[in-house]
Parts: structure tokens; C-alpha cells; sequence
């Protein structure tokens, strides 16, 4: 990739066309891109599922969306409040229009109604004194028809005219983690452990519900670091897993699929009531119900990476490593991927070059450097100050024991928790 890049950016062409340049690169490398970009007087028309990048460099988005183009003015974060807006008028617009056809709905009804009273009339045995009530009750019925054919005609041209959509539902995604077995507060740990080659001296707690971006340039470790938790293998140093700890692994390239199969064939469940709960956190993931019949040798690379991490999430895997999941995926992917990390209730450690994806993300980050693992220190920390943090420990720890996942403070104060052990872990070391 860097070598095509520098093919291109060396061009001495006015118009540089880049389709995803950042794929592949390290943060470094996108930095560097970032600065030539902003400081090139050249057009550039780019392609990128980066959202952190395209706050950097772009001016304007095209957005394509079912054959059309929209043109905002401004970066991602500038077009994603524009979206928004939109999206608010959009629905605000269909609410008018549909309250619009429900009143013209209701005069119609009226009318018909109407009508055929009229016409019931018409076709009555009246008494022979009133013999020309026939003709006026037919001509009003006449009217009344006529009036309703042009009232659904005319809301039929409005509509035409100024139709609106309905505004796609927003799913909210929960994903309860359906394990039987009791987990401690410690999932993962790695003492004085030297992966081979790569890694020397690795020292990490890895607590409950904790969500670790592992940070660092292009083979420093990062996928070495993973598998070394997934194989449960050091080359020396101790590595511990809790007995409870139920993995699930999901490396750069998803090739362990069995692509012969369908969805539908793919996940285990036992009644109607378990297959509908899929194929609805499915949609939330965004497949459709035609893919449920589908097979995976059909699948984009993305939808592959989604529909794994959906397999561990439906199995109970309480833990996830996760080396590049937003690869091969779009933004929309990307967004539906972080709101289902978000609500799930395990803990991630995971690699990942989409500083935005991170972001959203990430209770804590850690970083490879040199061999090295470096964790969030306490700077000067004195004998003073660390007793205040084990203080805090305490209290925080005795407030969680009186409350649940489920209890709005508990996800705050869990936070805290893990932030103050690696806190004290530093300021120990």
C-alpha cells in the first residue's frame, strides 16, 4: 500500500483519486498522509470508511445514498450533524404528511358514506307524491362521487409532488451474555511474560467488562499479543485465564467460516422463539431477511466479521479479542458494530487503526512499544497518594456489591474500579 501510495502522491497530476488509503497503514503512516494532504494545493477526491481521517482532510462529503449524491460542505463530524438534521426534518415532514392524509382519509370516508346513503335513497320505493326525490337523491349522489374522485385524485397529485419517506427505525441493541459459570473480578493476567520474539516483560490485568484497545505501529505485536491470550501460550512468565473465561478469537482474515452453509444453517437454536431473538439482533447488525437464507460463500468480508462476532455473542462468549474488526467494513457497519460492542456486557481487548472506532469504544488503551507493553502510569505517585487511591478502591468496591449490571451507576462505578487498579498497579511497579 505504501508503495502505491507513493506512486500516486508523487503524480505530478492536479486530480489524485485515493480509494481506501489508510487501509493497512499504521497510525505513523496516516499522520504522514494526513500532513502531505493538508498541505497539498492539489485536488483530492478519496474514498475511506476512516472517520478520524476524514475529519482531518475533507472539505467536502459526498455522501451516496440509493443512486443519488448528496454534497455537504464541511468533514465527517460537520456532515454527520447535517445527517442528523435531515434526518429530524425528514421525520417531522412525514409526521405532517401523514396526519395530512389521515384528515383527507376521514373526509373521503365522510363522503362515501354519504354517498351511498344517497344512492340507497335514489333506488328507495318512495311514496308517488315525492316521485322526483329519486333524481334528487341520484344527483347528489352524482356530486358526492365526484367530489371524492376529485379529493383522492388531487391528495394522489400531492403526494406525487411532495412525497416523503419514512425514516428507517434506529434499533437499540442488548445483548445479555448467557454464561452459567461465576466470574471474578480478574479475567485475564500476564506476569513477567516474554512472547516470543517479539514480546519481552509483558505485564497486564485484564478485569470484568473492560474494553482494551492495544495500541502500535505495524508489527510491534499486537496480533502476537492476542494470540498469545487466545493459545493460552508464553514462551516464559506466567499467563493466567480464569476458569470461567470463554474466548472467542477473531483474527484479520475470517476464513474459518463454513461457507457451504446458510445463516440459517450456521447458528444452533432449538425453538421458533430462539431463532426469531437472531435473526432480530441480525437486522440490529444489518443483515436483512433475505441473507438468512443465504449462504456465507455469498457474504461480503464485512458481513463475514459481523456474523462471527455475532456467533460469539449468541454462544456466551464472555471474552472477545478482536484484531481489526472495522477491516473490510463501511461506515454504517462500523457504527452498527460499536453500538452492539457497546451494549455487550464482556470484556474486549482488540486491535484497531480506526481512532474513531477506539474511541467509542475503549475503557483504557495500552501500548506496544519496542518490544514493550506500556500501561496508564500515576506520575509521581506518593506513599500518600497511593493510599488515597487504595481508599478509593475500597469504597468504590463496597458500592458494587450492592448493586447489579443492570443498576444505572453500576457501569460508572465498575469503570472507575478497573481504572484504579491499573492505577495502582503502575504507581507499585
Amino acid at each position: 500500500m505504501k508503495v502505491r501510495l507513493a506512486k500516486a502522491l508523487t503524480s505530478r497530476a492536479a486530480i489524485i483519486l485515493l480509494d481506501e488509503p489508510t487501509n493497512h497503514l499504521d497510525e505513523t503512516s496516516v499522520l504522514k498522509l494526513t500532513d502531505l494532504i493538508q498541505g497539498s494545493s492539489k485536488t483530492w477526491i478519496i474514498v475511506s470508511h476512516d472517520r478520524f481521517f476524514l475529519d482531518q482532510i475533507a472539505t467536502t462529503i459526498w455522501s451516496i445514498d440509493d443512486g443519488a449524491i448528496d454534497m455537504v460542505a464541511g468533514n465527517y463530524s460537520q456532515y454527520e450533524k447535517w445527517r442528523k438534521v435531515k434526518r429530524d426534518s425528514q421525520m417531522h415532514a412525514y409526521s405532517i404528511q401523514q396526519k395530512r392524509i389521515a384528515h383527507v382519509e376521514q373526509q373521503l370516508n365522510d363522503l362515501q358514506t354519504w354517498s351511498a346513503n344517497m344512492h340507497k335513497e335514489s333506488t328507495a320505493n318512495h311514496h308517488p307524491k315525492a316521485m322526483g326525490a329519486k333524481e334528487y337523491y341520484r344527483t347528489k349522489a352524482k356530486r358526492a362521487d365526484k367530489q371524492v374522485k376529485s379529493k383522492r385524485k388531487k391528495l394522489e397529485q400531492q403526494l406525487q409532488e411532495n412525497h416523503v419517506e419514512k425514516v428507517s427505525k434506529e434499533h437499540a441493541i442488548h445483548f445479555s451474555l448467557a454464561t452459567e459459570r461465576t466470574m471474578g473480578k480478574r479475567i485475564i493476567e500476564l506476569k513477567n511474560s516474554v512472547i516470543h520474539p517479539i514480546l519481552q516483560n509483558v505485564n497486564l490485568v485484564v478485569t470484568r467488562g473492560e474494553k482494551i484497545a492495544v495500541l502500535g505501529a505495524n508489527g510491534t505485536g499486537k496480533s502476537t499479543l492476542l494470540q498469545a491470550m487466545y493459545t493460552h501460550t508464553v514462551t516464559s512468565g506466567e499467563l493466567w485465564l480464569s476458569e470461567a473465561a470463554n474466548i472467542g478469537y477473531l483474527s484479520q482474515s475470517v476464513y474459518d467460516l463454513p461457507v457451504e452453509q446458510t445463516i440459517a444453517e450456521f447458528f444452533t437454536y432449538d425453538n421458533f422463539e430462539e431463532e426469531g431473538e437472531i435473526r432480530t439482533q441480525l437486522i440490529h447488525l444489518g443483515f436483512t431477511n433475505t441473507h438468512w437464507h443465504t449462504t456465507i460463500q455469498q457474504l461480503s468480508m464485512g458481513e463475514r466479521i459481523k456474523l462471527k462476532i455475532a456467533q460469539f455473542i449468541f454462544e456466551g462468549r464472555n471474552v472477545l479479542l478482536l484484531d481489526e474488526p472495522t477491516n473490510h467494513l463501511d461506515i454504517a457497519s462500523r457504527e452498527q458494530l460499536e453500538e452492539a460492542l457497546q451494549a455487550y456486557e464482556g470484556t474486549i481487548i482488540f486491535v484497531s487503526h480506526d481512532r474513531y472506532f477506539r474511541n467509542k469504544l475503549a475503557t483504557r488503551s495500552v501500548t506496544i512499544d519496542n518490544g514493550t507493553l506500556h500501561l496508564p502510569r500515576a506520575i509521581n505517585t506518593t506513599s500518600e497518594e497511593l493510599l488515597t487511591l487504595e481508599t478509593e478502591k475500597q469504597a468504590v468496591l463496597g458500592q458494587l456489591s450492592f448493586l447489579t449490571p443492570k443498576d444505572k451507576q453500576y457501569a460508572k462505578l465498575d469503570a472507575r474500579f478497573n481504572e484504579l487498579l491499573q492505577l495502582i498497579k503502575a504507581a507499585k511497579s
